[in-house]
């Protein structure tokens, strides 16, 4: 059932995206953020159909991000850029919306964002920088942030040298509104706590950060007996709490896990999502 849910839900997100996109950013000569913005600005300089330019360079990413952002999330994320691809490719508008560049800059940008956090609250990806954000923040050291913020840069000057000022001002406005529609959906899911103690805990770490994609803290203790054993904490949200339990018992069957709800988490490197 929660795979198909899971499916279901990247389906709608995917169709969110793409709804967006070929309702409100393309016909008012806009660009948006990330991959897809690259695909619609070689679409206005070359003609080639986005959904294909999409897919064909997601591919090389996925292949980059396989060995370190898991398989359910690379399965995720594997159909969520088929169906962009596709729904990019077929759904066609017969009569746009508005002509009002900045209300289809506003709606463009709160349909990308909230497909877009959609897909991500079920453990999927809209593919595109995404995962090449997560291999520089992972092996590089740059951070996440940075690396969007220097992408989104470089494509709203595209859109200025491609179009001219006034569309990539639109274009900085669409793509402010759908980082905040994102991080909205993402802020509102329900943030837990975990004490796992454990006889593995490097490995029970190392899993948190290739599976679930989060950095944890190893404290080391001491139970009666003098029997050694390791506790790790960490944060994560309510839509990963099955996965960490089963990989963890996996790892250690005798481990044993607090879970403990959070309101909030300040400083550190923790997932929002």
């Amino acid at each position: 059932m929660r795979l198909l849910r899971d499916a279901f839900m990247i389906t709608v997100g995917s169709y969110i995206i793409a709804f967006g996109v070929n309702e409100f950013i393309v016909p008012a000569h806009l660009i948006t953020s990330g991959l897809a913005g690259v695909c619609i600005l070689l679409y206005n300089l070359f003609g080639w159909p986005i959904g294909m330019q999409f897919l064909a360079f997601n591919i090389p990413l996925l292949l980059l991000g396989y060995s370190y952002i898991g398989r359910r999330f690379t399965a995720y994320t594997v159909l969520a850029v088929f169906e962009q691809s596709a729904f990019l490719s077929l759904l066609q508008v017969p009569h746009h919306l508005t002509d009002d560049p900045l209300l289809a800059s506003v709606c463009g940008g709160v349909a990308v964002g909230f497909g877009a956090g959609l897909i991500l609250r079920f453990d999927g990806s809209a593919g595109g920088f995404d995962i090449v954000s997560r291999a520089l923040a992972r092996f590089g050291g740059i951070g996440f942030g940075t690396t969007n913020l220097v992408i989104n840069g470089a494509i709203v000057i595209a859109s200025a040298l491609a179009f001219d000022i006034e569309s990539a001002l639109y274009t900085l406005i669409s793509i402010f509104v759908a980082s905040k529609t994102y991080d909205t959906v993402l802020h509102h899911m329900d943030k837990i706590s975990l004490m796992i103690v454990t006889n593995r805990g490097q490995e029970v770490i190392e899993m948190l950060r290739t599976t679930i994609h989060t950095e944890a803290t190893l404290v080391n203790g001491q139970l009666p007996q003098n029997r050694n054993r390791e506790m790790v904490y960490s944060v994560i949200v309510d839509e990963q709490l099955s996965d960490v339990k089963e990989a963890v018992l996996d790892l250690d069957p005798s481990a044993v896990i607090s879970i403990i709800p959070t309101r909030d988490v300040i400083g550190g490197q923790v997932r929002r999502w």
